[in-house]
């Protein structure tokens, strides 16, 4: 059987650069989910959050735990950080 690691889920942290869109955007309005990657937890400070929801805001700073594919956390990523 071929194994395609590239196609296997994958966890993945994204730090909110300064200036980057999502800052002050809630993670619905990003809609990660559209591109098909989950975001597990949020790191802001010393509190973690496990499951985000849709109505939660991004701050600069913010670490983002993603999962999904090797491609999906890349647009994901992209989709995070451009300016």
């Amino acid at each position: 059987e071929d194994f395609d690691e590239a196609q296997e889920p994958r966890l993945h942290s994204v730090t909110i650069a300064p200036g980057a869109v999502a800052v002050g955007r809630s993670l619905g309005e990003l809609s990660l989910a559209g591109i098909g990657v989950v975001v597990t937890a949020l790191r802001r400070q010393d509190t973690r959050m496990i499951s985000p929801g849709p109505q939660t805001a991004l701050r600069e700073g913010d670490v983002v735990v993603l999962r999904g594919t090797a491609e999906q956390l890349a647009a994901a990523e992209m989709r995070l950080l451009q300016r």
